[in-house]
């Protein structure tokens, strides 16, 4: 498992996901290309099937099974999601910032609210 920064997280995971999507894209591209593609252009068959469908739909099985074997292995890297210490630290500091903010921003809607029953 590596160790990486917040910032490499970030990154891969993006270029994870923007794989990940390409990899869907190729998929379905390749089902309605075959699908829709050679629908009634050709007569070849192969065990009583038509061409068409042996590309398209077991086609496309072993496509998405290569396509994950792929990602997985050149893509995917095995990473904790969990922050490194200094990073927790950090974090700490400013979900400790927001939520003051937070607090203050209610308090004086609240007072507002009070001010605004009053009248």
């Amino acid at each position: 498992m590596q160790k990486m920064t917040r910032e490499e997280k970030d990154r891969q995971i993006k270029k994870e996901a923007k794989w990940t999507f390409g990899l869907f894209v190729l998929c379905a591209v390749w089902h309605v290309g075959f699908g829709y593609g050679l629908s009634g252009h050709t007569d070849i068959t192969l065990w009583g099937l038509p061409l068409w469908w042996i590309l398209s739909v077991p086609g496309l099985f072993v496509l998405g099974v290569v396509g994950v074997i792929f990602l997985l292995k050149k893509v995917f890297v095995d990473f904790d999601l969990e922050d490194l210490p200094e990073e927790k630290a950090e974090t700490a500091r400013i979900i400790a910032e927001f939520e003051a903010k937070g607090d203050r921003a209610a308090a004086s809607s609240e007072e507002k609210e009070a001010e605004a029953n009053e009248q």
